[in-house]
């Protein structure tokens, strides 16, 4: 089977064996279920909380008062969403070079520092935690801002610290470890920095169509399909709501509201956190995640162990790590995440959210990771027998290829 059949096959698939993303469930949405303390850095630092993390990272620069002119280095494997707030700024963006772990290069970053560099901005990915202390230590000796990109993070602990609380500011996003649709946070944690955000008040017809998002993901994730009545429910309430609004002449346009979307609307800065997602955040137990997704990685070690040529690329699990995804190399498979997908695993890449202003073959190592890193997805809501559905593809799909 050649790549593009892979692709085309792929295409056609509507349902995967095995969940995407964490499910929905009403339980989630009980208006009854009491708030929790959040864990550190939530709530203990100046804080905001908005609709998408790169409108997050957008506010944090303005508070960090980078302009047009300043520059900030970026590591160069990183997803296109995350350069768009700079651009928008009209801050440049200077790539630094990681090793095939994702570890910073610390000589590269000091070789890059100019005096137009206002700041650094530092990834854990996939909820690993990054040398950060490292460049903490070096933003500090060059008088340079640390950004801190937590959007892979939970929460969890390195180096002696919180993750979140090294940079001067940090930026999460809830919606990529929760089963939630939207849900960015905006941490400060630079007390010389005075955080002043004003945020819209959503309209009618945008909440409208949150919910009806809420509505359409119960559905999708619920079995069965006794809830479609709701779907065209929603569908009704929200046109209807668009048509009355543009009786009134006011404008009837809405965000438009992806999860997968790379692109920066400039309409969505200001808005903040949905209601639903915000009430979720508050709500869920997020002890009981950490356990889960930790429990379903190490399915995951355990079960890729004794495949040849598949490569983790975390082979141990870190105490206070929670991570977002597995990652893994399959040697010598070229768009070996297509066999996967072809056979119902939402096997994932980044080859496809490489920023346009990377010159991706002068950085090796991230063009590696751009084309051969796979993810596959440990989050809350998997099975015990999805894990082991996952593992005997990837099984028997190493074997066809070898």
């Amino acid at each position: 089977m050649t790549t593009t059949d892979l692709e085309s096959s792929t295409e056609a698939i509507t349902a995967f064996l095995v969940p995407r993303d964490p499910r929905l469930t009403f339980g989630l949405l009980n208006p009854l279920t009491r708030p929790r303390p959040l864990p550190r850095p939530f709530d203990a630092k100046s804080t905001f909380y908005l609709f998408w993390a790169r409108n997050a990272l957008y506010h944090g620069i303005q508070i960090l008062g980078l302009a047009a002119g300043d520059n900030v280095l970026v590591p160069a494997f990183h997803c296109a969403s995350l350069v768009e707030p700079f651009i928008q700024r009209g801050v440049s963006v200077r790539f630094y070079r990681i090793d095939r772990g994702g570890n910073p290069d610390l000589a590269d970053i000091r070789a890059k520092i100019d005096g137009r560099t206002r700041a650094v901005l530092a990834i854990h990915y996939f909820g690993f935690a990054g040398p950060v202390r490292d460049l903490r230590d070096l933003c500090t000796h060059h008088a340079l801002f640390l950004i801190e990109d937590c959007a892979h993070v939970l929460t969890g602990r390195g180096e002696g610290g919180v993750l979140g609380e090294f940079g001067d500011i940090s930026v999460f996003s809830w919606r990529k470890l929760l089963p939630i649709y939207d849900g960015g946070q905006l941490v400060v944690n630079n007390s010389a920095l005075r955080p002043v955000l004003t945020l819209d008040q959503p309209s009618v017809l945008f909440r409208l169509r949150v919910w009806k998002n809420v509505v359409d993901r119960l559905i999708e994730d619920a079995p069965g399909g006794g809830l479609h009545r709701l779907s065209g429910l929603a569908r009704w309430l929200s046109g209807a709501a668009r048509r009355l609004f543009t009786r009134r002449g006011r404008p009837a346009a809405a965000l438009a509201i992806s999860n997968y979307g790379l692109h920066f609307d400039p309409s969505s800065v200001n808005v903040p956190m949905s209601g639903p997602s915000f009430r979720m955040v508050r709500t869920v137990d997020v002890d009981a995640v950490i356990t889960l997704r930790r429990e379903h990685f190490r399915t995951l070690l355990a079960g890729v162990a004794e495949i040849p040529d598949v490569m983790p690329l975390h082979r141990e699990l870190p105490e206070g790590t929670c991570p977002w995804i597995f990652p893994f190399v399959a040697r010598g498979r070229s768009a070996f995440h297509l066999r996967l997908r072809a056979r119902g695993i939402p096997a994932t890449t980044w080859g496809d959210v490489i920023h346009e202003d990377l010159a991706v073959d002068e950085f090796p190592e991230a063009k590696f990771l751009y084309e051969s890193l796979i993810f596959l997805p440990v989050h809350q809501s998997l099975t015990a027998a999805e894990l082991q559905t996952m593992i005997r593809i990837l099984r028997e799909e190493m074997r066809a290829t070898s």
